[in-house]
Parts: C-alpha cells; sequence; structure tokens
C-alpha cells in the first residue's frame, strides 16, 4: 500500500475531526447543544468512512492485480512502540522468503503482528504484483484489511452518536412542548 494514500487518509480525518469541533462550537452557540455535538459527531463519521475507503478502494485494486506465491517465514522482528500508557510495547513482524516469477528469491517483511501463529519455517502466502515481482505482501487478512477495518469501525460510533442526537433535535425543535419539560 503506497504510505502517501493512508497519509491523505488521515489528514484528511484530522483536518475533519478539528472542522467538526469547530462547526460544533458554532451550533452549540447558535442552534444549542444536541445540534452541535450531532453535527459535529456526523462529519467526524463522515471524514472516517471516506478515509476507509479512500485505503480500502485502492487496496481493492492492488490486491485484484496480484498473483499469491507461497513463500516460507525465514525469521521475525521486533519492533518497538508505545501503548497508550506509555509503556514500551514488542510486536514481532514476520520476515517471509519467496521466489518470484522472474527466478529471484526474494525477502519482504509483514507489519507487527501479521501471521501471530507461525514460527520459523512455516509457510506463508505472498501476493505479487503480476508484472512487478518487487511489489509484494505478505497475504494476511491484518496486512491487508486492517486499517481499512479499523477506520470504518471507529468512524461508525460518531456516526450513530450524531444520528442519534440530530434526531432528538430535530424531535425536540418540532414539539415546543418537550422543551417546557426538560428542567
Amino acid at each position: 500500500m503506497d504510505d502517501a494514500v493512508v497519509s491523505h487518509a488521515l489528514s484528511i480525518f484530522k483536518y475533519a475531526l478539528l472542522a467538526g469541533l469547530a462547526v460544533s462550537a458554532l451550533l452549540i452557540w447558535r442552534k444549542g447543544v444536541l445540534w452541535g455535538i450531532g453535527i459535529g459527531a456526523l462529519m467526524v463519521g463522515a471524514a472516517g468512512f471516506y478515509g476507509a475507503a479512500s485505503v480500502g478502494w485502492p487496496r481493492y485494486q492492488a490486491l485484484a492485480h496480484t498473483e499469491r506465491i507461497q513463500g516460507r517465514v525465514v525469521a521475525y522482528v521486533s519492533e518497538n512502540g508505545m501503548d497508550s500508557k506509555g509503556n514500551t510495547t514488542v510486536w514481532r513482524a514476520p520476515v517471509v522468503e519467496f521466489r518470484a516469477a522472474d527466478g529471484q528469491l526474494r525477502r519482504i517483511q509483514g507489519i507487527g503482528g501479521s501471521l501471530p501463529r507461525s514460527k520459523e519455517g512455516d509457510p506463508a502466502e505472498v501476493r505479487v504484483a503480476v508484472g512487478n515481482p518487487a511489489d509484494a505482501r505478505v497475504a494476511d487478512f491484518q496486512d491487508a484489511w486492517g486499517l481499512v477495518i479499523g477506520l470504518a469501525i471507529f468512524s461508525l460510533f460518531p456516526t450513530l452518536i450524531g444520528l442519534a442526537l440530530t434526531y432528538a433535535a430535530r424531535r425536540q425543535q418540532r414539539s415546543p412542548a418537550l422543551e417546557q419539560d426538560l428542567p
């Protein structure tokens, strides 16, 4: 996957988050809390779904023009990261060796956490671009679709919250009698 596509999707999401907060503040001031938070949440959710689609569609097209080749896990590389509490975490990223259609023996590294049950020497599938054996990736669901599904699930929550709040705001706007009952 081209890192530029992922960077673009995450940038759009980041700027939509900021715009959603600004629009929320403006709508809270002008129309009320329900409208403000609801529309802001819908903006954030829509931007997240856009990000998922802008990563998912090129990923789908790229995978459609690949062929599966059998390789084998030759090593695991440790990747260090930090969790939300600042603790250091270590992920194992597989290194897979395969023989491409051009006859050359090649190695690629999967993402951390990919092929978790495999050990060195185990077979592993590789997806290789037709006509470009240098463009290959480990044929793992997490490697192919993890970011897309993560963005989509993350976007679902603000979208549902936004729909519920704008529905409540609309009902409140239609019947002023409901407003009198509120403290």
